[in-house]
C-alpha cells in the first residue's frame, strides 16, 4: 500500500480544501502509474490492492474520488462501489477496465458511476476522466445545498404564514405579503431544479464525448494492430456495443417500461440495423434458434406477438 497521508490532511467531501483520491487495483504496476500521474497533478492519493484494503482506508479517511479496478482477487470492484455509493455518497466513483463485458458496463452504469477510464490507461484519459468526475461531484454537492437550504426556507416560510393565518387574520396585508414570498421561494425552488436538470444533460452530453474522444478510437488503432485483425469482428461488436449504450434508442429499449435484457437490446439494434437473423447469430456468436427466441420475446414485450407488423418497420419508426 502507499504511504499514508495524514487524515488532518484529507478533504472532508463538500469541504474547500484539497482532494483526496483512493486509488484501488491489484495489479501493481497500473496503481503505481495511476497514483504517480495523480500525485503530479497536485491531487493527494491514497492505493490499496484490493476491496478489502480499500474498505480500512474508507473507514478511516474521507475520499473525494475513488479509482476502482473492476476485475480483482476476492471482492470485486462492483461490489466495492455497489457500497460504497450506499454508504459514502459524497464520494464519486471512477471504474478502470478494460470493457469486455456490456452487461458489466450497464451494471457499473446503473449504478450511477461518474466515468470510466479504459486500460491499458494513460495520462490524458486519467486526468480528463478524473476533472469529469470532480466537476460532476462538486455540482451535486452545490445543488443538494442549495435544494436544502431553500427546502428550509420554504418550510419556514409555510410555518410562519399557518400561524398568521391562524392568529392574524385581521392583517390582510401581512397575510398576502408572506404569501408573495412563499411564491417567490417555490419559483426559486423551480429555477434550481431546472438548471440541475440542464447540468445532468450537460454531464451526460461530456460523459458522450469523452467515450467518443478517448474510448473510441483506441478501438479504431487497436483494430489496425496485428491482434486487432485477429479478433476483427469481435472489436467491431465491441464498438458497437458501446455506440449502443450512447444510443438514445438503446436508453428508449433498457427503460422499465420495456425490460429488455442486454442480448435482446442487441438484438434488437441489429434488426433495426437490416441484419438477418443468419447475420446476427454470426455477429453475437449464437445459433439461429437462439436469435429466433430472442426476436419472439422482443415482439412480445412491444406487444406484437399476434399482429402482421414488420420487427425492422416497427424499431426504426417506433422506437
Amino acid at each position: 500500500m502507499a504511504a499514508e497521508i495524514p487524515s488532518n490532511h484529507l478533504r472532508h467531501a463538500g469541504d474547500a480544501g484539497h482532494l483526496a483520491l483512493l486509488v484501488v487495483d491489484d495489479d501493481e504496476a497500473i496503481r503505481s502509474l495511476m497514483e504517480n500521474i495523480l500525485k503530479r497533478e497536485g491531487y493527494e492519493c491514497m492505493s490499496a490492492a484490493d476491496a478489502a484494503e480499500a474498505r480500512i482506508l474508507l473507514a478511516s479517511h474521507l475520499f473525494s474520488l475513488l479509482l476502482s479496478d473492476i476485475q480483482m482477487p476476492g471482492e470485486t470492484g462492483l461490489e466495492l462501489v455497489r457500497d460504497v455509493r450506499r454508504s459514502y455518497p459524497d464520494t464519486a466513483v471512477i471504474m478502470v477496465t478494460v470493457i469486455d463485458d456490456l452487461e458489466t458496463a450497464r451494471e457499473a452504469l446503473s449504478m450511477d458511476i461518474y466515468g470510466y477510464i479504459v486500460k491499458p490507461v494513460d495520462r490524458n484519459q486519467i486526468l480528463i476522466g478524473v476533472s469529469n468526475a470532480l466537476r460532476r461531484r462538486d455540482l451535486e454537492l452545490a445543488n443538494r445545498k442549495y435544494r436544502t437550504e431553500l427546502e428550509s426556507i420554504v418550510a419556514d416560510r409555510t410555518a410562519e404564514l399557518m400561524e398568521s393565518n391562524e392568529k392574524l387574520l385581521s392583517r390582510g396585508e401581512k397575510l398576502r405579503r408572506l404569501t408573495r414570498e412563499l411564491r417567490e421561494l417555490n419559483n426559486a425552488l423551480s429555477v434550481l431544479l431546472k438548471k440541475r436538470e440542464e447540468d445532468k444533460r450537460a454531464w451526460e452530453e461530456r460523459v458522450e464525448a469523452n467515450v467518443r474522444q478517448s474510448i473510441l478510437p483506441h478501438l479504431e488503432r487497436l483494430q489496425n494492430t496485428r491482434l486487432g485483425k485477429a479478433y476483427s469482428r469481435d472489436i467491431a461488436l465491441l464498438g458497437d456495443s458501446i455506440k449502443e449504450i450512447l444510443d438514445p434508442f438503446a436508453r428508449e429499449m433498457s427503460s422499465p417500461y420495456l425490460d429488455f435484457t442486454p442480448q435482446e437490446i442487441q438484438v434488437a439494434g441489429l434488426v433495426r440495423r437490416g441484419k438477418t437473423s443468419k447475420e446476427i447469430a454470426s455477429i453475437l456468436n449464437l445459433s439461429a434458434n437462439t436469435i429466433m427466441t430472442h426476436r419472439y420475446k422482443i415482439r412480445s414485450k412491444l406487444k406484437l406477438k399476434n399482429r402482421k407488423q414488420n420487427l425492422r418497420t416497427y424499431l426504426s419508426r417506433k422506437i
